[in-house]
C-alpha cells in the first residue's frame, strides 16, 4: 500500500530507519527509567552509548537494596551456603560503589540490613551512600535497620546460656544506639520525606529527629524492642509535630505490669490510623475529626493479674463516637450513617472481636 501511494504521488519510498539513537537524550533516558536495576546493568553492556546512559544520575532515582536475592543459581535443589552470602555481599557492594560514582538524584530509597553487624559493614555502606547521593528530593523510604533477611541463620550455633542471652541484649541495644546516629544523618540528608517505613526505638533523640520531617504524610513505625515503654508525652510530641500526617501505623508492645495504659490520640490531619499490631495499647480518648479509617484488633491479654470485675477498659465504640465522628471504616466494616447512636448486628459482631471492654469481651482467657 505504501509503495502504491508513493508511486501515485511521484515520491520514492524512504529507506531511512528511525533508530533509538535518533531519539532526543531526554527520551532515551525516559525509556531507561522503566528498566529495573538488573536490567539497566545488562543494558550497560550493550554498547558504549548505552553504558554512558546508565551512568546518568537522574536514572537512579529509585534505589532499592532489597532487590538483590541471596543466590542467583536457579533450581529448587540448590541449598544456599555461606559462599552464597559472600557473593550476595559482593554484588551489593559493587552496586553501592557504582552509585557512589554516579551520585544519583534519589527519590525512593529502601534497604534491609542489620546496621549492628560490624563484620558486614552495612552501616558504613548506608551512611556513605547518603553522604554521596543527592537526596534533597527523596520522598519515600523504607529503612529496615534491625536485620538482614538475606543472611542465612545457622540454628546449630544458637545456644541459650546466660552469656549468650546477655550478648544478644548487648547487641540489641548497641544496634539501637547506632540507629539513633544514622537516623540523625538520614533526616538531615532527606528533609523532604513524605512516606517512611521503619522499626522505631522511641528514644527522645529519635523522636526529635523524626519531628524534623515536616512533609511526612504516611508513617509506619514497627516495633524494635519487645515491651517498649511508650509514654503519652512522646506520642503527643510526635503526632503534634507532624502537621501533614494523614496515615499512621503503629506497632508498639507496651509493658503493663504496673497497670493498664490508656492512650489519647489527638490530630487535626490524621485520616487513617492502624493500631492492629499493637499490644498493651488501649485507646482511652481520641480527637481526630478527619479520621476515616481505623484498624484495630484484640491480642491475648498481657496486662497485670487482676480479676475481670476490676478492669475498666473504655469501649472503643464510645471512644470513637465522641472523638472520630467522621469515621467511615472500622477494619473492613463500612460504618452505617447512624453508627454513633445505634449498633448494627454486624458492627456489634466486630466489636466483640476487637474491643476489650467488659460489654464486648465475655472472657479473659490468655
Amino acid at each position: 500500500m505504501g509503495k502504491k501511494f508513493s508511486k501515485f504521488f511521484g515520491r520514492k519510498e524512504s529507506t531511512t530507519k528511525f533508530t533509538f539513537e535518533h531519539l532526543p537524550l531526554v527520551c532515551q533516558l525516559k525509556i531507561f527509567t522503566f528498566l529495573s536495576a538488573k536490567e539497566k546493568a545488562v543494558a550497560a553492556q550493550v554498547c558504549l552509548q548505552w553504558n554512558r546512559l546508565t551512568k546518568s544520575p537522574k536514572l537512579w532515582s529509585d534505589v532499592d537494596f532489597t532487590e538483590f536475592t541471596l543466590c542467583s543459581v536457579a533450581g529448587g535443589e540448590h541449598h544456599c551456603t555461606e559462599q552464597c552470602y559472600k557473593a550476595y555481599q559482593r554484588r551489593v557492594m559493587l552496586y553501592h560503589q557504582f552509585l557512589m560514582d554516579v551520585k544519583p538524584f534519589v527519590r525512593r530509597f529502601s534497604f534491609a540490613f542489620d546496621i549492628g553487624d560490624y563484620r558486614d559493614c552495612w552501616l558504613e555502606l548506608m551512611q556513605s551512600f547518603l553522604q554521596a547521593s543527592r537526596c534533597a528530593d527523596l520522598t519515600t523510604a523504607s529503612l529496615n535497620w534491625k536485620q538482614t533477611p538475606m543472611k542465612p541463620v545457622r540454628p546449630d550455633n544458637i545456644t541459650w546460656c546466660t552469656n549468650d542471652y546477655n550478648e544478644v541484649i548487648h547487641r540489641h541495644r548497641h544496634r539501637q544506639r547506632l540507629f539513633v546516629k544514622f537516623f540523625d544523618l538520614f533526616t538531615a540528608s532527606c528533609p523532604g520525606v513524605e512516606k517512611l517505613v521503619m522499626p522505631f526505638d522511641w528514644s527522645e533523640r529519635s523522636i526529635q529527629a523524626l519531628c524534623r520531617l515536616q512533609n511526612i504524610r504516611s508513617l509506619v513505625l514497627e516495633k524494635y524492642f519487645v515491651y517498649q515503654t511508650l509514654d503519652q508525652t512522646s506520642l503527643d510530641q510526635l503526632i503534634q509535630a507532624l502537621p501533614r500526617l494523614t496515615r499512621l501505623s503503629l506497632e508498639v508492645w507496651t509493658p503493663s505490669g504496673s497497670g493498664l495504659l490508656f492512650y489519647s490520640v489527638t490530630s487535626a490531619s490524621l485520616e487513617y490510623l492502624d493500631i492492629s499490631k499493637c499490644r498493651g495499647f488501649y485507646l482511652g480518648n481520641v480527637d481526630v475529626p478527619k479520621l476515616k479509617t481505623l484498624k484495630a484488633s484484640r491480642h491475648p491479654w498481657n496486662g497485670p493479674l487482676v480479676t475481670a470485675d476490676s478492669l475498666r477498659v473504655p469501649c472503643i465504640h464510645h471512644v470513637l463516637g465522641y472523638g472520630a465522628t467522621h469515621l467511615e471504616h472500622l477494619n473492613d466494616h463500612k460504618m452505617e450513617s447512624d453508627w454513633q447512636k445505634s449498633v448494627s448486628e454486624s458492627l456489634n459482631s466486630l466489636l466483640k472481636s476487637i474491643c476489650s471492654c467488659s460489654m464486648h469481651r465475655s472472657d479473659w482467657d490468655i
